[in-house]
């Protein structure tokens, strides 16, 4: 069983907090909202795949992650240096 991580951890955690940002900077979602699509896919993940898969997505770039949620593909050569500011700020 994968252990929940609390929506209050998971807004600190820097993937996670990296999605959010991408979603609010390249796909116009208010913070609230992305951070509320981003626990939704949080949860959809941990019931859906074992841990050893879960972990997985920790190899995902949290840009393509918040593409995926936004269903709106970017080219993210485009927005790179943001993405990496991002990132930084992140801690990922």
């Amino acid at each position: 069983m994968i252990s929940k991580i609390p929506f209050y951890r998971l807004q600190r955690h820097p993937f996670w907090h990296s999605i959010v940002e991408s979603l609010v900077q390249f796909h116009g979602y208010e913070a609230p909202k992305a951070f509320e699509e981003v626990y939704a896919y949080y949860l959809n993940l941990r019931t859906r795949l074992v841990k050893r898969d879960f972990e997985l997505i920790y190899h995902e770039e949290p840009f393509a992650v918040a593409c995926e949620i936004a269903k709106q593909q970017l080219n993210i050569a485009e927005h790179m240096e943001k993405y990496e500011q991002i990132l930084m700020e992140a801690g990922w």
